[in-house]
């Protein structure tokens, strides 16, 4: 069975820290994801979103989630890619203008860890994708 676990984004109101929470889907349940987001606030941050794990890493072992910014290979071309849930498919897709929506989801055929490898994400390093 696949884990689903999320991570929670949060911009300091006054400097625009980042700050990431990761929950899996038990402690959004139990309560305990909550109490967290309850103490960020406090602390003067706001939820800016919320991120689903892709259910893959990338070729250094980190993590793929939803809004990650990814260097990947795919048919000898390399591209510089926003993870996303497809819209009108099923599954993480990553995205690049104008044309690039390779397949992420299930790990499929064609995905190789090595072949991707996450770079930021679209919080902190939005410039990437320029």
């Amino acid at each position: 069975m696949r884990k689903y676990k999320f991570r929670y984004v949060f911009k300091h109101k006054k400097d625009g820290d980042c700050q990431y929470l990761f929950f899996t889907i038990e402690e959004i349940e139990n309560g305990y994801a909550k109490e967290m987001i309850y103490a960020m606030k406090q602390d003067g941050y706001t939820l800016v979103d919320r991120n689903e794990f892709a259910g893959l890493k990338d070729k250094n072992v980190k993590e793929i989630y939803e809004g990650d910014i990814v260097i990947a290979w795919s048919a000898g071309v390399k591209a510089i890619c926003e993870v996303k849930w497809g819209r009108g498919r099923a599954g993480f897709f990553l995205y690049r203008k104008p044309n690039i929506a390779w397949n992420l989801s299930g790990g499929g055929k064609d995905y190789n860890e090595e072949n991707v490898e996450v770079i930021g994400n679209i919080y902190e390093h939005l410039h990437l994708l320029e």
